[in-house]
């Protein structure tokens, strides 16, 4: 799970914070921010980068396309102009079956730790949990 699913009410995030993030160095950071312009971090007066969740799925998006796939930069851009809606839906894709996969491995861990202490009910429940974060997955609500 990433840092940003678990502080919702979080706003802004710091240059250290998203590198930390995505395991990247904060120049690493910054030269994207000078390459790509759908990277827009809000600056205060002296110059410090404010993130929002929006650029932070930008470079997700980003990452995942120099870092995983191998782009090139400009490689990058071009993939951006021409298919950013396709690759934002993806990266929501991965997102969702990351969570679950988390919580599969939690719910795992807890039942070999405990096994004697869980009722039947909290592990139907748990299950049932499971299985509705799997349909949301794979059939999202459409916004009309």
């Amino acid at each position: 799970m990433f840092e940003e699913d678990k502080n919702p009410e979080k706003i802004y995030y710091t240059i250290g914070e998203v590198a930390a993030m995505f395991d990247l160095n904060v120049s690493n950071v910054r030269y994207w921010e000078n390459e790509f312009n759908i990277l827009m971090p809000k600056k205060n007066a002296k110059g410090d980068r404010f993130f929002t969740k929006k650029d932070i799925g930008n470079i997700r998006i980003i990452k995942e396309l120099i870092k995983e796939r191998g782009y090139t930069i400009e490689g990058a851009k071009i993939k951006l102009r021409e298919n950013r809606d396709e690759l934002q839906e993806r990266m929501k894709m991965v997102n969702s079956l990351e969570n679950v996969k988390s919580f599969l491995v939690q719910l795992k861990s807890q039942l070999e730790n405990n096994p004697a202490e869980k009722s039947i009910a909290s592990v139907q429940q748990e299950a049932h949990d499971a299985q509705q974060s799997v349909i949301t997955f794979i059939a999202p609500e459409q916004p009309e």
